[in-house]
């Protein structure tokens, strides 16, 4: 039984490859579709939208967002002054994110103690969260490295994996409660 199935696919294979049209139908949409998709298809993000709540208000919150400004890939939509400004811009999906920086942000850099700075991301589309996520992390690693070399190396670090006082950077993850995506 499984000879004359496998008869049977040989035959209608080499019956297809003769018909010009057949081959035509095979060959072209998947070549044409790796071409299109190949440049169309992208991970990379570019223009995220993003919001700023920055109750620092010191040189160095101000370095830190400079650093985003400065990016290619963000763009600085708006800042707000409460909280409660927050969640709208997210919910209405006129940011996909907010960097908050805490009002001693730049007081705990500069006393040496570890620091935090909260990164609000509008987790609906879980691929392009943790991509933009990825770039918020690469530029605070950057801030962080320039922030160790104008200030003496690592014995002021401003965030610490380790030692006492330290908070090591975690991610926190929520969901709608109807599980749904609006894809």
């Amino acid at each position: 039984m499984l000879r004359r199935i496998v008869a049977l696919m040989i035959k209608e294979f080499l019956s297809v490859l003769k018909d010009r049209q057949s081959r035509m139908v095979i060959i072209v949409p998947p070549i044409a579709q790796l071409l299109i998709f190949g440049y169309a298809a992208s991970f990379d993000l570019n223009h995220v939208s993003y919001a700023v709540y920055n109750e620092d208000r010191g040189v160095e919150g101000r370095r830190l967002l400079s650093h985003f400004s400065g990016s290619e890939v963000f763009e600085l939509y708006t800042t707000v002054d409460s909280d409660g400004e927050v969640a709208p811009l997210i919910d209405t999906r006129k940011v996909l994110m907010v960097l908050h920086v805490p009002p001693d942000f730049s007081a705990s850099l500069h006393s040496g103690k570890p620091t935090r700075l909260q990164v609000i991301i509008d987790g609906r589309n879980s691929n392009t969260a943790m991509i933009a996520l990825g770039y918020v992390q690469n530029i605070v690693s950057t801030f962080s490295t320039s922030w160790m070399a104008r200030h003496g190396g690592t014995s002021r670090r401003p965030w610490s994996s380790s030692g006492p006082g330290s908070t090591p950077p975690w991610t926190r993850v929520g969901s709608s409660s109807s599980v749904s995506s609006p894809f």
